[in-house]
């Protein structure tokens, strides 16, 4: 197999990759307000929910963080430079910061009053909406 070849099956893969985890991050975001809602509404907590979200959250982290990391080696191998697309580039670093933040933040949350769940809430929303500009700006790049 060819560099040029290689190069664009792993540009592929990390496409696929990466809206896998926009994928898995939305099912994260609707497992959150899930369990906001119930808290908001004086309801029991659902368990089972708050545990799915507990242990899918730090996997998503390192998904995410992996995929920003493969999408620096991939472009460095093609074209020798990190920042050929300079918005890409700089919304993928986003991004990482984004989810270390969240997961950062998450850990700080104690309680059911605990003002650092607003801050989550707020950091995820943000997330879910730079990860779709950037899979836009991914298709612009792949085709």
């Amino acid at each position: 197999m060819e560099k040029r070849e290689l190069i664009a099956n792993m540009r592929i893969v990390h496409a696929l990759f990466n809206v896998t985890i926009l994928m898995f991050l939305i099912f994260q975001a609707w497992l959150g307000l899930k369990i906001r809602r119930r808290r908001k509404a004086g309801d029991p907590p659902a368990f089972n929910v708050i545990k799915t979200h507990r242990k899918l959250g730090p996997m998503l982290v390192l998904a995410g963080v992996l995929g920003f990391i493969s999408g620096c080696i991939i472009i460095y191998f093609d074209t020798g430079a990190l920042f050929k697309y300079p918005w890409h580039s700089f919304l993928g670093l986003t991004l990482a910061f984004l989810l270390m933040s969240a997961l950062f933040v998450s850990k700080k949350i104690t309680g059911t009053d605990s003002s650092w769940r607003t801050i989550h809430y707020r950091i995820g929303l943000l997330l879910l909406c730079v990860y779709c500009i950037q899979a836009f700006l991914g298709i612009g790049i792949l085709f």
